[in-house]
């Protein structure tokens, strides 16, 4: 079965944004690119009795709204198609499903190679991400890459590494994946600067530089906070995309699935990469 890009697009200010980096990663990684719109169901009305005339009304004006719904996925669809025309892309297909993203997704599954998806959503609020992003995060079990408002092909990349198997998957991935081609990678590593550590990392630095990745390794003290030593770094060394593996250490694995991943979204300003 042929893989795709999943691009998800519903209209918000991170559209755009999901479009240009969609272009991107369907060229580098020579892979056809689809573009998602999950419109969510309306709310049901089962506390309204049957045989209550507001009951008919309701449901007269939520199969409006179902349509008006699907007309609004469709504008979305034709701008998305347009914006991707200016980078030469044509979408190899266009799909409106109804429920929630994470469902969707799941039905695509052995259809996905990467999904792409904006941080903050219909949220017009910048300290809140998409509703929908944290459950998409601990949920879909392929790569995905969450953009910000603005993108930039990124100059350098960042990898967080931590030598276990999840982490040194990650490096193999990325090792191997025309995407990042050329481009400069951090390998960083929170604590723990020991020589198997060090050891650890030079594996990773020579691997990435035998593929074509100029690559360099960083130790950062941890002072107690894993994702403030991360941004840190991002901001200091001007990372247009950060790396992580899906799963590592013990803090680590918080990182990813708890309270700092919307800590580290909501205060990096670079597009991240959760390698699964």
């Amino acid at each position: 079965m042929t893989k795709h890009i999943i691009a998800c697009v519903d209209g918000s200010a991170t559209t755009s944004s999901v479009c240009d980096v969609a272009a991107w990663t369907s060229k580098r990684l020579a892979t056809p690119l689809t573009l998602l719109n999950v419109i969510e169901k309306n709310d049901a009305n089962e506390e309204v009795p049957q045989n209550s005339e507001l009951r008919d009304k309701m449901e007269t004006l939520d199969s409006q709204r179902s349509e008006l719904k699907h007309e609004y996925a469709k504008e979305i669809m034709a701008r998305a198609t347009e914006r991707l025309k200016g980078y030469d892309v044509q979408p190899a297909s266009q799909r409106i499903e109804e429920g929630e993203l994470v469902d969707a997704l799941d039905d695509l599954d052995d259809e996905i190679r990467l999904v792409i998806v904006g941080k903050n959503g219909n949220s017009s609020l910048k300290s809140h991400l998409g509703s929908h992003l944290e459950k998409t995060i601990r949920v879909v079990h392929r790569p995905l890459l969450v953009v910000q408002e603005a993108f930039e092909v990124p100059k350098r990349i960042m990898l967080a590494f931590d030598g276990r198997v999840n982490t040194v998957k990650g490096v193999r991935l990325i090792a191997e994946s025309p995407l990042f081609s050329g481009i400069a990678c951090d390998v960083v590593m929170v604590g723990g600067h020991t020589d198997e550590h060090k050891e650890q990392m030079q594996w990773a630095v020579d691997l990435l530089q035998e593929n074509d990745i100029p690559a360099e390794s960083f130790l950062l003290k941890n002072d107690g906070n894993i994702s403030d030593a991360l941004i840190e770094h991002i901001q200091s060394r001007d990372i247009g995309l950060l790396a992580m593996g899906a799963y590592g250490h013990t803090r680590l694995r918080q990182w990813l699935v708890g309270s700092t991943t919307t800590n580290v979204l909501l205060k990096s300003q670079c597009a991240m990469l959760i390698l699964r």
